[in-house]
């Protein structure tokens, strides 16, 4: 594959790291950077899936990890030959010397690799003086090996297995050379002679070749006609002209089946040993069809991938996909607190006091003076909208609402109509399965090596959500075990009334350290918390460094 930028934005992802996604990819690709893709990590929710069909616009791809697979490190489009040609044919292409070739078959499939070690064995087997080497050839791979000249030519395309003869002997003990075997498959190597030629197509051999460029006569070659036997002349004396014929053999006879290939999709941890116990330490890379799409060798591990990463609405590894450190990556755009992130090279870094990454993206289209388009500027519109709770969230700021009021001029769109419908859509959580409810905005966040796992989701009204406070207590705890938790909360905030309850579930008791009411059993009233980022997490941050002492 070609190389690749994805953005992505954190596991779990809400609205405002997908419409980031898809915008920064739009802006980037208007400026001209090539290979940018938007994806996402999770499934989208309710509220997402809403705006995406609304305004038609596809979802970021999926794509749950990003562990090293062969496709981001293959060599791609390599060297491939036929199963059916000459081996000498294929030597000329000099990739042999240094690589393995892929073998394709008719239909273009993987056949099997041909490379030095299997093609040493097999010559040096064709020239062991106690056996007789066995050629599969063909006519026409005998003509463009040894570049003889035809002077006819029977079945010229069907693969034969030829012995080689070399007529040295004087006319009468030859014929009774070739009268101990059958003739059928012989191929006699030949000089000026006419007596051992007419002996030699009279006994019926599939192929002579008459070496140093010497003609047959009319009467050789009118004989050679009546009985089938193909007549090649060769211009190269008999030693070279039998080793030749050698190369003639198709490459399929030559090639290693037993090097079987690997799909671009497996993971290289996995490659790394079938290259070190394979022969050649080379293997080819197929799609679902068997096709070859690439090499892989022991020098692809030394490669850089061809994958590249820009991550937005955070700039964390613990909330990146899966997989995302051994990528580069090339840009951060994101309104978080800035975490543990570090690179070896530079990189741009774009943090901003803002209530929505969208804010900043659509603020890079005015900054670059690049338009937006009317479906951008409205998606861009409904992340911001979406993040900071109708411009009512405590990380609201002018920048934001200024964002808003000039997107919604673009669009035509009323920002209190277009937020209360995006905010109700929202509220179709409550049908979810409480393991869902918890996973559709979940951050994990490292405290000096403690892990706790944060979740919000957003409601028009509590009483149904906290009907089910005893499945949704049942599904924290088991995430917490799951996962090994310091402890798990779920925050649910109530967009009408602009408060929240927030659900703990942890081994310590952190009821007495929570500065809120406890209404029920482990449930505490936040009123005017909005904000996980700004209101929730600084305090828990505190709290979880108070009980771990």
């Amino acid at each position: 594959m070609k190389n690749i930028i994805y953005i992505l934005g954190h596991r779990n992802p809400d609205t405002d790291s997908m419409v980031s996604a898809v915008s920064l990819a739009e802006l980037r690709t208007l400026q001209g950077v090539e290979g940018v893709v938007p994806a996402r990590t999770g499934a989208a929710n309710y509220q997402t899936e809403y705006i995406f069909n609304r305004l038609d616009i596809p979802l970021p791809i999926l794509i749950t990890n990003l562990h090293p697979r062969v496709e981001f490190y293959m060599e791609e489009d390599p060297v491939v030959i036929n199963e059916d040609t000459p081996l000498w044919e294929a030597m000329r292409l000099n990739d042999i010397d240094d690589k393995a070739i892929p073998v394709i078959n008719a239909d273009g499939q993987y056949h099997s690799m041909l490379h030095y070690g299997v093609f040493t064995k097999n010559v040096l087997s064709k020239i062991n003086p106690n056996t007789k080497a066995i050629i599969p050839t063909s006519v026409s791979s005998l003509v463009k090996t040894i570049q003889a000249q035809p002077m006819c030519v029977f079945n010229e395309d069907e693969i034969f297995n030829g012995i080689m003869s070399v007529a040295i002997m004087e006319a009468t003990a030859y014929k009774t050379y070739l009268e101990a075997e059958p003739t059928d498959n012989k191929i006699v190597i030949i000089g000026d002679r006419p007596n051992a030629q007419k002996i030699a197509i009279s006994m019926g051999v599939r192929v002579m070749i008459i070496v140093n460029g010497s003609l047959p006569s009319k009467e050789i070659k009118t004989l050679a006609e009546e009985k089938g036997v193909s007549i090649l002349v060769s211009s190269y004396d008999t030693s070279n002209t039998v080793f030749l014929i050698i190369y003639s053999t198709q490459v399929s006879s030559m090639s290693d089946d037993s090097i079987k290939p690997l799909h671009a999709t497996e993971l290289m941890k996995n490659a790394k040993n079938i290259l070190r116990n394979n022969a050649c330490h080379a293997v080819a890379v197929v799609d679902q069809n068997n096709k070859v799409i690439g090499l892989l060798d022991e020098s692809s591990f030394l490669k850089e991938p061809n994958i590249e990463l820009i991550l937005v609405d955070h700039n964390e590894l613990s909330q990146a996909i899966q997989g995302a450190e051994h990528y580069r990556i090339r840009e951060v755009v994101d309104h978080h607190h800035i975490g543990s992130l570090t690179t070896s090279y530079p990189i741009n870094f774009i943090n901003r006091v803002v209530g929505a990454t969208s804010t900043i993206v659509a603020s890079m289209y005015r900054e670059s003076k690049v338009s937006l388009s009317k479906k951008m500027a409205s998606l861009l519109l409904c992340g911001i909208l979406s993040d900071t709770l109708i411009l009512r969230s405590t990380t609201t700021t002018n920048v934001d609402i200024e964002m808003a009021n000039y997107l919604a001029n673009i669009t035509d769109l009323d920002i209190q109509i277009l937020g209360e419908e995006i905010m109700q859509a929202s509220s179709a959580v409550v049908k979810k399965s409480t393991e869902e409810i918890i996973s559709i905005d979940r951050k994990e966040y490292e405290i000096d090596n403690i892990s706790i796992s944060v979740s919000q989701i957003e409601v028009t009204i509590l009483t149904p959500m906290m009907n089910r406070k005893k499945e949704l207590f049942k599904s924290l705890t088991d995430l917490k075990e799951d996962n090994n938790y310091f402890a798990t909360f779920l925050l649910v905030t109530d967009i009408n009334s602009l408060s929240s309850v927030l659900l703990v579930c942890s081994d310590k008791s952190l009821g007495t350290y929570l500065p809120y009411p406890e209404i029920s059993n482990d449930v505490f009233e936040l009123k005017d918390v909005l904000s996980r980022k700004k209101q929730l997490m600084p305090m828990l941050f505190e709290i979880i460094d108070k009980v771990r002492v």
